[in-house]
């Protein structure tokens, strides 16, 4: 520990880390004085993926400085605990859009699927950086009850998450190949047409070309 400016003794997280104190960075996870600290042993506590932290990086999610609760939120999915995954979820609502797009991101990294329709939802959030990261999640997670969400949203959604969605599709399995062939024969919009190709040709489907072949002369 360490005095502060204002006398009282401040806990140095980056010699905590280095030891592998796991119990001293719990302990600086709760300190109250500095949310700078807080912020930072959770960030520690995430990079040693330390287990026995999990209960207290929950207990952070609430914490009333908002990087606190993002930090703490990636730390949980670091350590890719499924025992987070129900206090994770109402985060996905929060008010900060930089605590949301983490809590994606860790719902991804943890890959449970009680999380894919609080995800799916989430597609609708605001945020360009949110969806791309919810989309990246669902992605990550591979649940076929997303697909049609996905596609769907590649029709109103920035460009940028327009690429994380068809990247997302591409990871859906061979499962989901048979669905975007019968859309893509069919199907009117560009962004769907592009976001299945792609998708199509991430997966390596042989069988598909000569679907995605007639699409070389597409006015698009």
């Amino acid at each position: 520990e360490r005095m502060g400016i204002f006398g009282y003794s401040k806990p140095d997280v980056n010699k905590l880390k280095e030891k592998g104190n796991i119990r001293g960075l719990i302990k600086a996870l709760k300190f109250q004085k500095d949310p700078y600290i807080r912020w930072k042993a959770a960030e520690a506590l995430g990079e040693l993926q330390a287990m026995k932290a999990v209960p207290y990086l929950i207990e952070a999610l609430e914490d009333d400085d908002w990087r606190v609760r993002k930090t703490s939120a990636k730390a949980l999915g670091l350590i890719k605990s499924p025992r987070a995954v129900d206090f994770l979820l109402p985060l996905l609502k929060d008010g900060m859009w930089q605590v949301r797009s983490e809590v994606a991101e860790a719902l991804g990294r943890i890959g449970d699927k009680k999380a894919v329709s609080s995800l799916i939802e989430a597609l609708k959030d605001k945020n360009k950086f949110v969806q791309g990261k919810v989309a990246e999640a669902l992605g990550r997670i591979g649940d076929i009850d997303a697909v049609d969400f996905l596609i769907k949203a590649l029709k109103d959604k920035h460009p940028d998450v327009k690429w994380k969605i068809a990247e997302s599709l591409s990871k859906m399995g061979k499962s989901a190949i048979l669905k975007y062939r019968e859309i893509l024969q069919k199907e009117e919009s560009s962004d769907v047409k592009w976001g299945l190709i792609r998708a199509i040709g991430e997966m390596r489907d042989k069988e598909s070309y000569d679907i995605v072949v007639k699409f070389l002369d597409d006015k698009d």
